[in-house]
């Protein structure tokens, strides 16, 4: 019986691939509508002959690619119909491929930047006081990591949420340790409370007063940017104390480097999003840190010359 049917299913898949000549060539040469109309009903018979008759596995793969394609419709005078198939999955895949490793990259380098406050934590829970840390810095990077948390959450984006989710815990956990050990813990009490207050009336602006999907996101990447570009440029006035004292012990190397990193990272994850909002607040972020390493590297050597000096 199979001998039989091979001449039959030879003829019936040469007709298939007439049919998808034919409207390759009507597609190509078609510019007006009865071009279009010729391969959209070629499409569409090669297309039914392949489903109802059973094609093989060859012809199975001309047909998805080309009813793909053919579904498309034209795009324009003198294009050709799109051929979708295992080299288009793989295409599609490759190009993945760095999109994950950027997302990576800024969960990595950020979660690193997050951690410099772990030595905090150890020096609170070591010493048993607070002596030398600051509250604020908890706690704006706090603010920061909520709103940018929500950003995310508004937008469907899986990274923005997993770091500034982490974020957000790790700055909370520093923020109720500090508490723990704080003697004066009214004015740590009253700056929380503030801190929550200024979140809730944002959370009650964007759901009642701005309704539309569009400019709740606009609105609220544009406090984020505001935000976080506000946070990299506030250690200048530490800056010019460095240049002052041509000392760079109130600044941590490895947060240095962790916050270039994470900021040349989520720059590149913005403009491969074409985001402005994460794009734009992050060069700030490149900039003070290069500035940062270059202090680092003038005054190491001065500082090495004069104990040189000192042991002579």
């Amino acid at each position: 019986m199979e001998l039989l049917l091979c001449p039959c299913k030879v003829l019936w898949e040469a007709r298939v691939l007439r049919a998808l000549a034919f409207g390759e060539e009507a597609g190509a040469g078609g510019e007006n509508a009865a071009g279009r109309a010729s391969l959209g009903s070629a499409g569409r018979e090669a297309s039914s002959l392949g489903i109802r008759k059973g094609a093989g596995p060859r012809l199975r793969s001309i047909l998805l690619g080309r009813s793909l394609g053919l579904g498309a419709g034209l795009r324009g005078p003198g294009s050709q119909a799109r051929e979708f198939g295992p080299l288009a999955g793989a295409e599609m895949e490759s190009a993945a491929t760095p999109d994950t490793l950027l997302a990576g990259a800024c969960v990595l380098f950020t979660l690193c930047m997050f951690s410099a406050g772990l030595s905090d934590l150890r020096h609170m829970q070591t010493t048993r006081s607070v002596n030398n840390i600051q509250f604020l810095p908890f706690l704006t990077t706090d603010v920061n990591n909520l709103s940018w948390l929500s950003y995310g959450l508004l937008k469907g984006d899986k990274t923005l949420i997993v770091v500034n989710a982490v974020g957000a815990f790790l700055q909370t956990f520093y923020m109720l340790t500090y508490l723990h050990y704080c003697p004066r813990k009214r004015t740590v009490l009253l700056q929380t409370a503030a801190l929550l207050g200024v979140l809730l009336l944002g959370y009650s602006y964007f759901q009642l007063l701005v309704p539309d999907w569009t400019s709740r996101l606009r609105q609220l990447g544009l406090f984020c940017s505001i935000f976080t570009i506000s946070m990299y440029l506030s250690p200048l006035a530490d800056l010019v104390k460095i240049i002052q004292t041509k000392s760079t012990q109130c600044l941590s190397f490895s947060l240095t480097v962790a916050t270039l990193l994470a900021s040349a990272s989520w720059t590149l994850y913005g403009f491969r999003l074409r985001d402005l909002y994460i794009m734009v607040p992050n060069i700030p972020g490149v900039l003070t840190s290069l500035i940062r390493l270059g202090l680092f590297w003038q005054y190491r050597q001065v500082q090495e010359k004069s104990y040189s000096l000192l042991q002579t």
